[in-house]
């Protein structure tokens, strides 16, 4: 349970974590990423992890879409799959919400389900997005989006953070932010156990539901889906939680 002479701890629960082992995939390319799997809440998270700040620069300067779409941030392909992801979510969401008049998107990419909360429930709808490819393109289409969170005396009736969670060097802290905004629902998806270079966390079901019961949240519903935005139609997992 120690790496270079420091032991290892869960950054999700604590508890005491063992060494890390390696994966040799990223999207084709042979690169060494280490996950340590916690035995108690059973997240694996990287080992080392890149810091908040650096996290924050490689996504705010849109390496990140840069590193997986070939030098360009919005592009067809990914708009379109936007889309087919927010029409499989929306109807999930009206199925169990029969109304929202304010939306939080966090993670919101293009603005694309921001656009389609809104055109469903008529709600006012915000995005939190550090890409500035992608905040540009939502503020010039009408979708308002900023860099930073809104302010503590703001309440949404819905929040979603959809394909974020994982990206990011403290989830909980992520979570414990929407509960302090939230007067609602919240809607989470993440990829289920799926190692990537760009994933500081993988998530199992216990250990997303961990994560957010750590945060604060109650979990209604907890369950897996299909995603074709990703390669192989990989399943993703899915809480609805208040």
């Amino acid at each position: 349970d120690r790496i270079q002479g420091v032991q290892l701890k869960c950054p999700i629960c604590g508890a005491t974590a063992p060494p890390p082992k390696f994966f040799q995939s990223f999207r084709g390319k042979e690169i060494n990423i280490s996950y340590s799997a916690c035995p108690d809440c059973e997240v694996r998270f990287q080992v080392p992890m890149l810091t908040a700040e650096q996290s924050d620069t490689f996504y705010a300067t849109d390496q990140y879409r840069k590193l997986i779409s070939h030098g360009a941030v919005v592009t067809p392909d990914n708009l379109a799959g936007q889309f087919t992801r927010a029409s499989r979510i929306v109807p999930y969401i009206q199925e169990r919400l029969p109304s929202v008049r304010h939306h939080l998107d966090v993670g919101s990419c293009a603005g694309v389900l921001c656009n389609t909360v809104q055109q469903a429930y008529g709600a006012s709808t915000q995005g939190v997005e550090l890409s500035e490819g992608f905040l540009a393109y939502s503020n010039a289409n009408g979708v308002l989006a900023s860099a930073t969170w809104p302010n503590g005396n703001s309440r949404f009736d819905l929040i979603t953070i959809v394909h974020t969670l994982e990206h990011v060097v403290d989830p909980v802290g992520m979570l414990r932010q929407a509960r302090a905004l939230l007067n609602g629902q919240l809607y989470v998806e993440v990829p289920m156990n799926q190692p990537d270079l760009v994933h500081p966390y993988v998530f199992s079901p216990p250990a997303l539901e961990r994560a957010l019961a750590i945060a604060g949240f109650e979990v209604d519903e907890l369950g897996a889906v299909e995603d074709a935005m990703l390669q192989n139609a990989t399943d993703n997992l899915v809480a609805w939680a208040h």
